[in-house]
Protein backbone atom coordinates (compact mmCIF):
# COMPACT_ATOMS: atom_id res chain seq x y z
CA UNK A 1 0.00 0.00 0.00
CA UNK A 2 0.91 3.75 -0.97
CA UNK A 3 0.19 5.99 1.34
CA UNK A 4 -1.93 8.89 -0.41
CA UNK A 5 0.11 12.02 -0.57
CA UNK A 6 -1.30 15.80 -2.52
CA UNK A 7 1.66 14.27 -4.86
CA UNK A 8 -0.61 11.16 -5.99
CA UNK A 9 -4.16 12.58 -4.40
CA UNK A 10 -5.98 12.87 -7.89
CA UNK A 11 -4.97 9.49 -9.10
CA UNK A 12 -7.67 8.03 -5.59
CA UNK A 13 -9.57 11.14 -6.58
CA UNK A 14 -9.87 9.43 -10.29
CA UNK A 15 -10.49 5.93 -8.66
CA UNK A 16 -13.00 7.09 -5.65
CA UNK A 17 -14.59 9.22 -8.21
CA UNK A 18 -15.07 6.24 -10.81
CA UNK A 19 -16.17 3.58 -8.13
CA UNK A 20 -19.13 5.65 -6.97
CA UNK A 21 -20.95 7.86 -9.51
CA UNK A 22 -23.89 5.64 -8.88
CA UNK A 23 -23.42 3.99 -5.69
CA UNK A 24 -26.61 5.25 -4.37
CA UNK A 25 -25.51 5.60 -0.75
CA UNK A 26 -23.13 8.00 -1.94
CA UNK A 27 -25.81 9.75 -4.57
CA UNK A 28 -27.97 10.57 -1.78
CA UNK A 29 -25.95 13.14 -0.14
CA UNK A 30 -25.45 15.32 -3.53
CA UNK A 31 -26.98 18.28 -4.90
CA UNK A 32 -29.54 16.83 -7.47
CA UNK A 33 -28.65 18.84 -10.21
CA UNK A 34 -26.65 18.83 -13.80
CA UNK A 35 -23.54 19.05 -11.54
CA UNK A 36 -23.01 14.91 -10.77
CA UNK A 37 -20.14 14.29 -11.97
CA UNK A 38 -18.12 17.23 -9.83
CA UNK A 39 -20.30 17.02 -6.51
CA UNK A 40 -19.06 13.26 -6.42
CA UNK A 41 -15.38 14.79 -6.92
CA UNK A 42 -16.67 16.85 -3.82
CA UNK A 43 -17.55 14.13 -1.89
CA UNK A 44 -14.59 11.51 -2.94
CA UNK A 45 -12.03 14.47 -1.82
CA UNK A 46 -13.79 14.98 1.56
CA UNK A 47 -13.26 11.14 1.95
CA UNK A 48 -9.69 10.89 1.26
CA UNK A 49 -8.89 14.30 2.63
CA UNK A 50 -10.54 12.62 6.23
CA UNK A 51 -8.64 9.86 6.04
CA UNK A 52 -5.36 11.87 4.88
CA UNK A 53 -5.92 14.01 8.18
CA UNK A 54 -6.50 9.97 9.85
CA UNK A 55 -3.18 8.79 8.84
CA UNK A 56 -5.23 6.01 6.63
CA UNK A 57 -5.09 6.90 3.22
CA UNK A 58 -3.72 4.62 0.61
CA UNK A 59 -3.33 3.76 -2.96
CA UNK A 60 -3.27 -0.29 -4.04
CA UNK A 61 0.47 -0.76 -5.09
CA UNK A 62 -0.62 -1.29 -8.88
CA UNK A 63 -2.66 2.22 -8.35
CA UNK A 64 -6.07 0.76 -9.68
CA UNK A 65 -7.46 0.98 -5.92
CA UNK A 66 -8.28 3.08 -3.35
CA UNK A 67 -7.85 1.93 0.60
CA UNK A 68 -9.86 4.75 3.25
CA UNK A 69 -9.46 3.03 6.34
CA UNK A 70 -8.77 4.68 9.96
CA UNK A 71 -9.50 4.39 13.68
CA UNK A 72 -12.85 6.33 13.71
CA UNK A 73 -12.33 8.65 16.71
CA UNK A 74 -8.95 9.79 15.65
CA UNK A 75 -8.37 13.23 16.04
CA UNK A 76 -7.87 15.92 13.47
CA UNK A 77 -7.28 19.73 14.23
CA UNK A 78 -10.58 21.11 14.84
CA UNK A 79 -9.85 24.21 11.44
CA UNK A 80 -8.43 21.63 9.84
CA UNK A 81 -11.83 19.21 9.98
CA UNK A 82 -14.16 22.67 9.60
CA UNK A 83 -12.82 23.72 6.66
CA UNK A 84 -12.59 20.59 5.11
CA UNK A 85 -16.30 19.76 5.98
CA UNK A 86 -17.10 23.57 4.73
CA UNK A 87 -15.66 22.68 1.55
CA UNK A 88 -17.97 19.41 1.36
CA UNK A 89 -20.92 21.44 2.01
CA UNK A 90 -20.01 24.30 -0.61
CA UNK A 91 -19.00 22.29 -3.50
CA UNK A 92 -21.32 19.09 -2.79
CA UNK A 93 -24.54 18.88 -1.08
CA UNK A 94 -25.89 22.58 -0.29
CA UNK A 95 -26.88 23.48 2.96
CA UNK A 96 -30.00 21.57 2.50
CA UNK A 97 -28.60 18.25 3.39
CA UNK A 98 -26.48 19.02 6.77
CA UNK A 99 -29.51 17.95 9.32
CA UNK A 100 -29.74 14.80 7.71
CA UNK A 101 -25.78 14.53 7.86
CA UNK A 102 -26.25 15.04 11.58
CA UNK A 103 -29.32 12.90 11.85
CA UNK A 104 -27.56 10.04 10.06
CA UNK A 105 -23.88 10.46 12.29
CA UNK A 106 -26.14 10.80 15.39
CA UNK A 107 -27.59 7.58 14.64
CA UNK A 108 -25.25 5.68 13.53
CA UNK A 109 -23.10 7.07 17.08
CA UNK A 110 -25.86 5.53 18.80
CA UNK A 111 -27.05 2.11 17.08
Amino acid sequence: MIPITEENKSIAMDIAQEAFIDNPSMLWFLKKDSEKQKRMRALCEYCIDMSIEKRGAFLANDLNGVILIYIYNSRVSILKSIAITFRLIMNCSGWMKVPALARRNYLSKNS
